[in-house]
């Protein structure tokens, strides 16, 4: 009895590891990107594309990949993003980073936190370590908080930034409002604030042309005429 199951044991600790790609790996295993092999976790799915390589799974150790720009050391046990070019175009990078982003600056991105490249391998979206000065359409700068998320237009110009302090902005009537420090600003393509957090009492006539009263901590969103909607 004793040789059988040593023999058992043996055969199971030779066997390699089970597992197709699209469901639940056994255990850690090596598969093929579009650029390279790339160990995947085991205890997690990968998907694939239509050649049979992985383009989305769960990096079992901390792993060197190119993006779509820089050469970056992605977290292990976090989930990556892969174009048919094995280049990652969404990752969680291990340590910080110098990367230039989709305005054409360089920045230092923050580790652990998860970033996004474009075509042209810029940093689309991305947590700044030591945050950024950015000069709004009306000539307003901000500065953001250190390590949180900005997020960019393929224009270069800025999707959402986080500001240090309250901000007075403009949305597209003109008008300026004050906006909470510490807290998401989301800007159209124009320039113009869309949505953030009311820093003070502030009143507005709403798209159907009602008038609106918005307080302190409130969410307060506007379309493309300037308009209050809820």
């Amino acid at each position: 009895m004793k040789i059988w199951i040593t023999v058992i044991l043996l055969i199971l600790t030779i066997l390699p590891c089970s597992g197709i790609p699209g469901d639940t790996l056994s255990c850690d295993t090596v598969l093929n990107t579009p650029a390279i092999g790339v160990m995947f976790k085991g205890g997690t799915n990968v998907v694939l594309n239509h050649k049979g390589e992985v383009i989305e799974g769960v990096l079992a150790v901390d792993t060197d990949l190119w993006t779509t720009g820089p050469l970056v050391l992605f977290q292990g046990g976090t989930r990556i993003m892969i174009n048919d070019d094995g280049k990652v175009y969404e990752g969680f990078p291990a340590v910080n980073f110098i990367g230039e982003a989709s305005n054409g600056k360089f920045y230092e991105f923050k580790a652990l936190a998860v970033t996004f490249f474009d075509k042209q391998g810029r940093v689309s979206a991305g947590s700044a370590a030591q945050g950024i000065e950015y000069i709004c359409k009306d000539g307003t700068v901000i500065f953001s908080d250190p390590g949180a998320e900005i997020r960019f237009y393929p224009s270069g110009n800025i999707r959402q930034i986080t500001p240090v302090e309250t901000v007075k902005l403009s949305i597209n009537t003109h008008e300026k409002i004050s906006f909470m420090a510490h807290r998401p600003i989301v800007f159209n393509r124009d320039g113009y604030v869309m949505q953030g957090i009311s820093a003070k009492k502030a009143t507005f006539v709403d798209q159907n042309g009602n008038t609106v009263t918005k307080h302190p901590g409130d969410i307060i969103k506007f379309n493309s005429d300037g308009m209050l909607f809820n």
